[in-house]
C-alpha cells in the first residue's frame, strides 16, 4: 500500500533546507525582540534618572527659594519715627502702624530692602584696613521689592546726599559722627562688610530708619562682567559727554559691553555742581537695561541669577546668599511691570569744599511711605 507524501511535488533535500532556513530566522528574529526589549530597558532607565535629576533640581531650588524668604523678610523691631521733622505723623506702639496725613498705614511685611552700592575702585575683595580711603559709594540705590506680586521699586539715592556718617580711627575703633556726604560711610570702614554696614547705617539714618534687609557693594570691575553676562546692555545716552577717551552722543543707541559699560556708569565732570546727579541718570538708564535683560534671561532659564552671582563673586561684598537669590529670582519673573523709580527731592548747593545734596524730608517720607506701606482699609 503506498504511502501519501507530506510534502507533494518537493525533493527531501528543499523541504530539509527550508525548515533549517526557517530555525534561523526565527533565532535572528527573537535575538532582535531581546535586542530591542534592552534598548527599551536602558532607554527607560535613562528616562527615570533624567526625571529623578529634573525632580532633585526643583526640590532644590525649591527649599532654597524657601530659606531664601525667611531671612530676606525679617524685619525685626520697627523704630521708624521721624519725630518732629514730619509734622502729622502718628506711630502707634507695634512701630508699624502710623496715621499719617489722615490716613492710616501699615507696613506692608511682604518688602524686602535691599542696598545697592557701586564702589569707585577695582578689586574691592582685596580691601584691607580702616583708613577712610577704601573707597566712596560713588552709585546708592535702594532696591525695594514687594515678594507678594514681584513689583520692584528702586529709589536712587545722591552720593551728596548730607547725613550723620560714623567714623572710625585705623583700628576700627568709633570715634564720632558728623553730618558728611553719604558716599563717605563706606570710606570709613574695612572696605568689605563694616564698610557696607555703615553705609547702611547712614542710609536708613535718611530714611527714619527704614529697615534694609541685605546689601550689595559691587566694584567698577564688576559693571564689565555684569554687561557682558547678558550680552551687552542697550542705551540711548541723555547727554553727550566724553571720558577716558570714550564718547557718548545724546539720542544715539549703542550697546554697552565691558569697559564701555563701566566708563558709562562712572564718568562725569567734575566741574560741574551737578555732574553726580546727570551720572546718576546714566546709572539709572544702565541699571533699567539691565533688569529687563537679566529678568528676560531668568524666566528662560530660573538659575541664570545664580551664574550671574557667581560670577561677579570676586568684584563683590554682599550678605545675599544663593537661597537668598534664589528667592528674588522667583518673585522677579512674576513681574510684567518692570522697575519703577521713586525720586527723592532736594537741592545740590556747593558747601565749604565739595557739592552737597539736601534732601527734602518731607519728600523723604513721602516716598518711605509710598513704597513700603500700605493703607489701612
Amino acid at each position: 500500500m503506498n504511502q501519501q507524501n507530506n510534502f507533494p511535488n518537493l525533493p527531501i533535500e528543499d523541504t530539509a533546507e527550508n525548515l533549517t532556513n526557517t530555525t534561523e530566522e526565527k533565532a535572528v528574529s527573537d535575538k532582535s525582540k531581546k535586542k530591542k526589549s534592552k534598548v527599551k530597558k536602558v532607554l527607560l532607565w535613562i528616562l527615570i534618572v533624567l526625571l529623578v535629576l529634573i525632580l532633585s533640581g526643583v526640590v532644590t531650588v525649591a527649599v532654597l527659594i524657601q530659606k531664601g524668604k525667611t531671612s530676606l523678610l525679617n524685619t525685626g523691631s520697627m523704630n521708624m519715627n521721624p519725630g518732629s521733622i514730619i509734622s502729622d505723623v502718628v506711630v502707634e506702639d507695634d512701630g508699624k502702624t502710623i496715621e499719617y496725613q489722615g490716613k492710616k498705614y501699615v507696613y506692608n511685611e511682604n518688602m524686602t530692602a535691599i542696598l545697592c552700592i557701586g564702589v569707585d575702585k577695582e578689586n574691592i575683595s582685596d580691601s584691607i584696613g580702616l583708613q577712610g580711603n577704601n573707597g566712596q559709594a560713588d552709585a546708592l540705590f535702594l532696591y525695594a521689592m514687594d515678594t507678594s506680586t514681584g513689583k520692584s521699586t528702586v529709589i536712587p539715592i545722591p552720593r551728596d546726599a548730607m547725613v550723620d556718617v560714623d567714623m572710625y580711627s585705623g583700628s576700627g575703633q568709633y570715634l564720632s559722627s558728623s553730618k558728611k556726604q553719604l558716599c563717605l560711610s563706606y570710606a570709613y570702614g574695612d572696605g568689605k562688610q563694616s564698610s557696607c554696614e555703615n553705609t547702611i547705617k547712614s542710609v536708613s539714618r535718611l530714611f527714619y530708619g527704614l529697615p534694609i534687609n541685605s546689601y550689595v557693594a559691587i566694584d567698577l570691575k564688576a559693571i564689565e562682567v555684569l554687561s557682558k553676562k547678558v550680552g551687552g546692555v542697550p542705551v540711548v545716552p541723555n547727554e553727550d559727554f566724553s571720558y577716558n577717551g570714550y564718547n557718548f552722543y545724546k539720542g544715539r543707541e549703542m550697546l554697552l559691553n565691558g569697559i564701555q559699560a563701566r566708563v558709562f556708569v562712572q564718568g562725569r565732570d567734575q566741574s560741574k555742581l551737578d555732574s553726580s546727579l546727570n551720572r546718576m541718570e546714566r546709572q539709572k538708564q544702565f541699571v533699567t537695561s539691565f533688569f529687563n535683560k537679566a529678568v528676560s534671561k531668568t524666566k528662560q532659564n530660573i538659575t541664570f541669577p545664580i551664574d550671574v552671582f557667581k560670577s561677579t563673586t570676586d568684584y563683590m561684598i554682599t550678605d545675599i546668599d544663593v537661597a537668598e537669590v534664589s528667592f528674588l529670582a522667583s518673585c522677579v519673573i512674576k513681574n510684567s511691570i518692570g522697575l519703577e523709580y521713586k525720586s527723592i527731592k532736594g537741592d545740590m548747593v556747593k558747601g565749604e569744599k565739595y557739592a552737597e545734596y539736601h534732601v527734602d524730608d518731607e519728600s523723604v517720607y513721602n516716598t518711605i511711605v509710598e513704597v513700603f506701606y500700605k493703607t489701612v482699609s
